[in-house]
């Protein structure tokens, strides 16, 4: 029974939709202490099992008795619904971080397990260090899923000696699976440590999907950056937090935050908003119900800060981006970016722009010091 809990903790992780999260962001828990595996793998394969006998039922069902398509009526969201929907996810996170509690106690560890769909980095000369673990929040009650990315090879002359660590805060509709691939490309192309993380309710994170629980979440990877001498070491040049698209929220919170800003070293923003609410309208009639203040939040920042945005952006409109750069003190301003015939999500589309993205990125990180 133990084993099988951690299984499903590892693998069923949820979203704030209630679906099972893909297997490209599960990670296969291990035990350090002797060796036995956790089941992990198994719980896997078993999950992908009943899906896929699911969808041979489906279809044997279809050929068996030729329906028409019957469009499906839009689910009616009224408070009710909404209150429904945050009691189950509250009562699944209180499950999780039970299973997640247990594990700490029994020291288990973590390996990431990508899936086989997902595109793989190529191999290169220079050895990168994948390791998964998870982190106790307390604030936000769940435990977050982090991957690092830590290059091996200090002997190569054309990486820096002094590596510096990039915080990585992603977008809203991705995982760490989905970011594997962006994070060796970065992790080799700025020659930088990468870190990742899951927020609460997303991936294989535990928790509830909210706004205070991303700052919570950010402050806990961050202190773990901080404090760990392979990563960190207390050097507060050396860490970089970047943050696209939602992940600007809790970038611009930790990067002005009394507690923390002091010991970023850098703060690229990629694909940013001034405010969630801005999003949606200029107006400030509801002001108070606003969530992820960054056109207020940078202005207090002290480290040097970039700005990336695509002309084109139909999901957050350019302006954001350019009222962020303003807002920036004008000590801490750093070229931007505003990319041309771009978006929201293909900044990075192309092999042109991905070399101009890391030309544009290392000239940043040169000036940092």
């Amino acid at each position: 029974d133990e084993e099988k809990s951690n299984g499903e903790d590892i693998a069923n992780s949820e979203n704030d939709d209630g679906k099972v999260a893909s297997s490209a962001d599960a990670l296969e828990s291990l035990v350090s202490a002797d060796g036995e595996s956790k089941n992990g793998e198994v719980e896997m394969k078993k999950i992908k099992s009943k899906n896929t006998s699911k969808s041979d039922n489906i279809k044997s069902q279809r050929a068996k008795v030729p329906q028409e398509p019957v469009a499906e009526e839009p689910e009616v969201m009224t408070a009710s619904t909404l209150s429904d929907r945050q009691r189950t996810l509250v009562k699944k996170a209180r499950k999780v971080y039970n299973n997640n509690k247990a594990d700490a106690k029994n020291s288990v560890t973590y390996r990431f397990v990508l899936d086989p769909s997902l595109r793989q980095p190529r191999s290169r000369s220079i050895e990168i260090e994948r390791s998964a673990t998870k982190l106790h929040d307390p604030k936000s009650r769940s435990y977050i899923a982090v991957l690092s990315y830590r290059i091996l090879d200090a002997d190569n002359a054309s990486l820096p000696q002094n590596r510096k660590t990039l915080l990585y805060s992603h977008g809203n509709a991705t995982d760490l699976g989905a970011m594997n691939f962006m994070c060796h490309y970065l992790c080799r192309g700025l020659g930088v440590n990468v870190v990742i993380y899951d927020y609460s309710g997303y991936g294989a994170s535990g928790g509830v999907p909210r706004e205070e629980n991303t700052y919570s979440n950010i402050m806990t990877v961050f202190n773990y950056i901080y404090n760990e001498p392979t990563l960190g070491n207390q050097d507060s040049s050396s860490i970089l937090v970047y943050g696209q698209s939602v992940g600007s929220g809790p970038s611009c919170y930790v990067s002005s935050n009394s507690a923390t800003r002091d010991k970023v070293g850098g703060l690229i923003l990629h694909s940013p908003f001034m405010s969630g609410m801005r999003v949606l309208t200029p107006s400030r009639a509801l002001a108070c119900l606003d969530i992820f203040p960054n056109i207020t939040r940078i202005t207090k920042v002290r480290c040097p800060t970039m700005i990336i945005h695509g002309m084109k952006d139909k999901e957050v409109d350019v302006s954001h981006g350019f009222a962020l750069h303003n807002a920036v003190p004008e000590e801490c301003k750093r070229d931007p970016w505003f990319v041309q015939n771009a978006g929201h999500n293909d900044i990075c589309d192309s092999q042109q722009r991905m070399e101009e993205y890391i030309r544009r990125l290392k000239r940043f990180i040169d000036g940092m010091e």
